[in-house]
């Protein structure tokens, strides 16, 4: 699979701070609300980039940049759901980007692939080493929380109310396997193998 960067991050977060607050039975008011809601939200933030990892996938719209080796006949993208395929530009020894129309390629949303079409054809250039491919695309559930399946969602706010309730000490290992046991359960038919 490739390696990719994310280029434009997504606007909000799957889970928020107030429902973070409401879960773990917080009442956010006074004069160390503003503390508290950066802090809950530093844990949905830890917790969406943790689902996502253990996940393979993008929850909220983002962009992406991936990079491949050379050309070929696909790539397997490494965030799905893939929504669209912003470029595909070849890099040369030189140091010239060479962008390729997308056309030229067939968009699998599905799978998360992008497949070359028979009747593109590759410019005959030396390209670097090292990425000489990259290729920018969009992937996610959509543009706000409600479009990240409920069980993802509650995942999310499982994990950031437990970092919130272990913050300051270690978390006993007892717990741990079968805290993450459980998260296996919920996210089985989500997690990208």
């Amino acid at each position: 699979m490739l390696t990719s960067i994310i280029t434009t991050p997504p606007l909000i977060h799957p889970v928020t701070a107030v429902e973070l607050a409401a879960h773990c039975h917080i009442i956010i008011q006074g004069p160390a609300e503003i503390e508290l809601t950066t802090t809950l939200d530093s844990l949905c933030a830890a917790a969406t980039m943790a689902m996502e990892n253990y996940l393979w996938r993008a929850l909220i719209t983002q962009t992406r940049m991936a990079y491949a080796p050379g050309t070929q006949s696909w790539y397997e993208l490494p965030r799905v759901p893939l929504q669209t395929l912003e470029s595909f530009t070849l890099q040369t020894e030189a140091g010239a980007a060479l962008p390729q129309a997308t056309t030229g390629f067939l968009v699998d949303t599905v799978n998360g692939t992008i497949h070359t079409k028979s009747t593109t054809v590759f410019p005959s250039v030396t390209l670097r080493e090292l990425n000489p491919i990259e290729i920018s695309y969009k992937c996610g559930y959509g543009v706000t929380a409600e479009t990240v399946p409920a069980p993802i969602r509650q995942c999310i706010l499982m994990l950031a109310a437990t970092l919130y309730r272990n913050r300051e000490n270690e978390y006993e290992a007892v717990q741990l396997p079968r805290i993450m046991e459980t998260y296996r359960n919920i996210l089985s038919d989500y997690r990208r193998l």
